[in-house]
């Protein structure tokens, strides 16, 4: 990959090309292509917003849970190439907790133990995983959060 210029999004411009892009994902498969400049200012979206990270998490609601993984495992693996491992850690720590929601106990392990040990949501994921926290519970706790976020993202005022 070439290093672009990230634009600074909007929430609501964040939301939009999130979406639009896991979709064409999911449609499109092996086909699938983003755009150097929209996959850069994603990825630097989500590491200076804990909205635009937890945006991620209410995925499911776009596209399927495995589908929401597959997505997620596809940009990581596509960011890995340029990125240092510190900028990864909001995509590992939000596989991780859909990798337990996808009953994957071990791989969401492996993704929150990735992550550098103060990243909140890693910790948070292993302590989940460890008590053997019930999906269900995490399922309705990621979908309320979602809500949250996305009327967050959407009503956030440029440059914030």
């Amino acid at each position: 990959m070439t290093t672009t210029i990230a634009r600074d999004l909007t929430g609501a411009e964040f939301v939009a090309l999130v979406n639009d892009n896991a979709l064409a994902f999911t449609n499109f498969g092996d086909e699938y292509s983003i755009a150097e400049e929209d996959f850069q200012s994603i990825i630097k979206k989500v590491n200076s917003s804990l909205n635009a990270r937890d945006y991620f998490l209410g995925l499911p609601k776009v596209i399927s849970l495995a589908d929401s993984i597959i997505f997620l495992e596809w940009l990581l693996l596509n960011a890995e190439q340029d990125m240092d491992s510190k900028t990864l850690d909001p995509f590992r720590a939000v596989l991780s907790l859909l990798h337990y929601e996808a009953g994957s106990t071990e791989k969401s392990l492996m993704m929150a133990t990735a992550c550098a040990g103060d990243y909140s949501l890693a910790n948070l994921v292993k302590r989940i995983a460890f008590a053997g926290w019930p999906v269900n519970n995490l399922t309705n706790m990621r979908e309320d959060l979602h809500v949250k976020v996305t009327d967050t993202l959407l009503t956030e005022k440029e440059g914030a």
